[in-house]
């Protein structure tokens, strides 16, 4: 069965109409207190690895804890064991801790994971359920 062009026509102007419409609801709504933090966990957690990945003279992670489960992102704390490849040539073990920064790129806030080096930060750690 043949389709007559006009009747093309139609569908493919109501197809793009009703993409115009899906496209600016999606892009225009409000995003919930939720939905941001679900959001901000999965952009910590991405950024954690991408920088525990990214220590100089990297050679494996051994192990990493990581706890985002707080309602404040300031109190989200993570932490890894990694092996890295000191100048000497050796093989080394240290522990990286990270905390989770907010900050925005116009639009909206992103997180990200920077290395924590307050001397208080162990005690997230090895105790994160206070």
């Amino acid at each position: 069965m043949k389709l007559n062009p006009e009747i093309k026509m139609r569908w493919v102007v109501l197809l793009f109409l009703v993409g115009g419409m899906l496209v600016w609801y999606f892009a225009f709504r409000e995003e919930s207190e939720s939905g941001q933090r679900a959001r901000w966990r999965k952009e910590a957690t991405i950024s954690f690895y991408n920088q525990t990945t990214n220590t100089v003279g990297w050679r494996r992670t051994l192990r990493t804890n990581t706890y985002f489960y707080e309602q404040h992102y300031a109190k989200w704390r993570a932490s890894a064991e990694v092996e890295f490849i000191n100048p000497a040539g050796g093989v080394q073990v240290t522990n990286l801790h990270f905390k989770v920064v907010v900050n925005s790129n116009g639009e909206k806030n992103c997180a990200r994971c920077d290395i924590d080096y307050s001397a208080d930060s162990t005690s997230y750690y090895f105790n994160p359920i206070k």
